[in-house]
């Protein structure tokens, strides 16, 4: 959750022989004395998954005894600052085990979202319509996520390797509430990223339910639903696999599709009677939420995969 953040003492180096704690660091005030009043204060912040980082920043400009502090944010690196950037409008900042740090800022009308490898250089930006409802960032620092409020109601998964940002895509959120929670797993061997209304240790008084997985998206490119024009189709009963027919396949037959002796082809070459079949997915982005897997012949003729953000947004 965006607001589940710790409050952080920050105190000058001198102060405390052996400060590492998740809730205190320290800083050197001839380094850092331009963004931290003397005698330190207290920021907001969260910790890496192995308890060596903590990014931890101020939303507001600060004026103490006459002098004026900047917004921003800083890093500890087992329990010292490190560095520091100034920044505005931060809503929340989490680090990954190896320094890697996700922003999320609010810009105008917009959130925008902001990585930085471990020294503080930008790897990329990327700016949503939408509200943001939660952010992580992988314990390795490889990934990036967030999940997204209406209109476009989403997950996004970014990939930070080699000291670039690459879109890896958008995967429709399954319910109609918003997520709440956003956690890197495994699931049957594959790296995933799991979904929730609300996380499962929270200490919310609500439902179970509420705290159930919504979807696992696993850590690869997603196909591009909103550029699938067609239906598909699971052959039989002991087919584990649905094939693809686009939309100029069905021009002359629409309405017929399950008349005896109606035949038609999917993009694998695959011929179908509709009549027999097991299932017919009319929206494609259903049978891709399906338990049914993608034919791979259909799939490397057909599915797109994004090379830039893409959202749904207000008319």
């Amino acid at each position: 959750m965006l607001h589940d953040n710790l409050q952080v003492g920050v105190y000058p180096s001198d102060d405390f022989e052996d400060p590492f704690e998740d809730t205190r660091v320290t800083y050197d005030p001839a380094q850092f004395g331009a963004f931290i009043p003397d005698g330190g204060g207290t920021l907001r912040g969260r910790v890496s998954a192995n308890g060596r980082y903590l990014a931890c920043w101020r939303e507001r400009e600060k004026s103490r005894r006459g002098e004026t502090y900047p917004e921003g944010i800083c890093l500890a690196k087992d329990g010292t600052i490190v560095r520091t950037s100034e920044l505005t409008e931060i809503e929340v900042a989490t680090p990954a085990n190896n320094g890697t740090t996700a922003v999320l800022r609010r810009v105008g009308e917009d959130d925008q979202l902001i990585v930085f490898d471990p020294d503080g250089v930008k790897v990329f930006e990327d700016t949503f319509e939408s509200n943001v409802s939660a952010i992580a960032i992988s314990p390795d620092g490889e990934y990036v996520v967030l999940s997204t409020a209406f209109p476009d109601n989403a997950v996004h998964l970014y990939q930070t390797r080699d000291g670039s940002g690459r879109y890896l895509g958008r995967t429709e959120n399954r319910e109609t509430s918003v997520l709440g929670d956003l956690r890197f797993g495994s699931y049957e061997g594959q790296s995933v990223v799991e979904t929730y209304d609300i996380g499962p240790d929270s200490d919310l008084d609500v439902h179970e339910n509420r705290t159930r997985v919504i979807d696992r998206i696993p850590l690869e490119p997603q196909i591009d639903v909103q550029s699938l024009s067609g239906i598909c189709i699971v052959k039989s009963e002991d087919d584990d696999k649905f094939h693809f027919v686009p939309t100029s396949e069905l021009s002359e037959i629409q309405g017929t599709l399950r008349i005896p002796g109606v035949q038609i082809d999917s993009t694998c070459g695959c011929s179908i009677e509709p009549v027999d079949s097991a299932v017919i997915f009319h929206e494609p982005k259903e049978a891709i939420e399906s338990q049914f897997e993608f034919c791979l012949e259909c799939r490397s003729e057909t599915a797109t995969y994004p090379d830039s953000k893409t959202e749904r947004t207000r008319p």
